[in-house]
């Protein structure tokens, strides 16, 4: 019997070396068996190594292009920050350009074109401020259903296109005291 303490090629050379008991031959059935296994075990090793080496090279490959792609989404990630700043700037500087008009009841402008329906009423409203109706980027009612009979009108949201023509309609506004 061999000893558990016996190193792999100690168990080899004891099996290659035939049977002890006297005989001197070794059975050829034997080694011929044994033989073809070890074959067939170094070609399973062989064709595991070279699997293991081909998936080797791919998982390299895959961490370099993940790695370029994590670059990519970090690049991205800053240039959309800078850009959703830039969009929120811009946003508020287009509202803060923007007045309100408030209690203009619902369906006075009568199918008119929102813009040009303002423009007139801020003519006639405010004739010490303006003269003839003053240009208008755009005038619309906020956002939001019509509402039903006996609720507040929504407001008219408008935008002057010269900055001077806002400033005379809110200070004529602070002067007689109406909200815009």
């Amino acid at each position: 019997m061999v000893d558990d303490s016996l190193s792999m090629t100690q168990l080899v050379s004891e099996l290659t070396r035939g049977p002890k008991g006297g005989h001197g031959c070794p059975d050829t059935k034997f080694s011929q068996t044994s033989a073809r296994s070890v074959d067939a075990l170094h070609h399973t090793v062989n064709s595991f190594q070279s699997r293991l080496t081909s998936t080797e090279v791919i998982v390299g490959e895959n961490v370099e292009r993940l790695v370029a792609a994590e670059s990519t989404i970090n690049s991205l990630k800053a240039q959309n920050s800078l850009l959703m700043e830039r969009l929120d700037d811009l946003e508020n500087r287009s509202r803060r350009s923007n007045l309100r008009i408030l209690n203009v009841p619902e369906g006075s402008e009568s199918g008119k074109d929102p813009t040009l329906f303002v423009s007139e009423m801020l003519a006639e409203v405010m004739l010490e401020a303006f003269t003839s109706p003053p240009p208008l980027e755009r005038a619309h009612r906020s956002l939001g259903p019509k509402p039903a009979a006996g609720n507040p009108a929504r407001a008219f949201v408008m935008c002057f296109h010269r900055y001077r023509d806002r400033e005379l309609a809110l200070r004529w506004a602070r002067q007689h005291e109406v909200k815009l």
